[in-house]
């Protein structure tokens, strides 16, 4: 399949709120992209690198979508007993990673880069087979970055991944329009929020997300015992 290119958030010095945009939690690991293709899968890194050793999962992923061809994008990462993403057993090769997957480039032929974040979103979750135990959907808050921040801070959490939900997935006016937000071990900010500088156009909420409770959780198909969920906003 053809490669395309993965887009990379810009760091941006702090958190913020904002009606039209969505965070995300930034998942320690691997960053990759999955071309699958007639029941095989390729993990591809950012720079073309092909992750060749981890065979197993390469193997596994194309039955844990429901299509016959995508081109996903996400991160390679390994989650401890509380579902929190852990960088050296990744790195060292000491536990079987799962795909976090947060976007969807093509899917079934169809080259879907140009949809807005919210319906990008929407079909990607949609395609997820129920109880895939090795993929984990990246969920999101709605509006409320600074309230997301504050709560990965106390949970030593790399970052939140900040995306307007009208964007589509590439450059915007020559900018990335994503961005994001690393932190400190004494919970304060390192470098700020990545950030999706993207097109500003409003709609209504329930045309956007189907389930968006105020939390950003891991769904069970890939959960862990004791996996967390992130509270949010409204009152919580």
């Amino acid at each position: 399949m053809e490669r395309l290119p993965l887009i990379t958030p810009e760091l941006v010095n702090a958190p913020f709120d904002h009606v039209d945009w969505i965070f995300e939690i930034k998942y320690d690991g691997f960053r990759s992209a999955a071309y699958i293709d007639d029941g095989k899968c390729e993990l591809v890194s950012r720079s073309d690198h092909i992750y060749n050793r981890y065979e197993p999962l390469c193997r596994s992923l194309p039955g844990s979508f429901a299509c016959d061809t995508a081109v996903f994008d996400g991160k390679l990462v390994v989650l401890d007993e509380q579902g929190l993403s852990q960088f050296y057993p990744m790195m060292f090769n000491k536990q079987a990673p799962i795909f976090a997957v947060f976007d969807v480039l093509m899917i079934d032929g169809d080259d879907v880069r140009e949809l807005p974040l919210w319906q990008r979103k929407s079909l990607l979750e949609g395609r997820i087979v129920q109880g895939a135990s090795n993929v984990l959907f990246v969920d999101h808050v709605e509006g409320k970055g600074k309230k997301l921040c504050e709560q990965i801070c106390a949970l030593d959490i790399e970052g939140i991944v900040a995306k307007p939900v009208e964007s589509p997935y590439g450059m915007v006016k020559g900018r990335n329009p994503c961005g994001r937000s690393r932190t400190r071990h004494i919970a304060r900010l390192r470098g700020g929020v990545r950030c999706f500088m993207g097109r500003g156009r409003s709609i209504d909420k329930k045309q956007r997300f189907r389930a968006t409770d105020g939390a950003c959780r891991l769904p069970t198909g890939a959960a862990r015992s004791g996996a967390f969920a992130i509270r949010s906003c409204a009152g919580r």
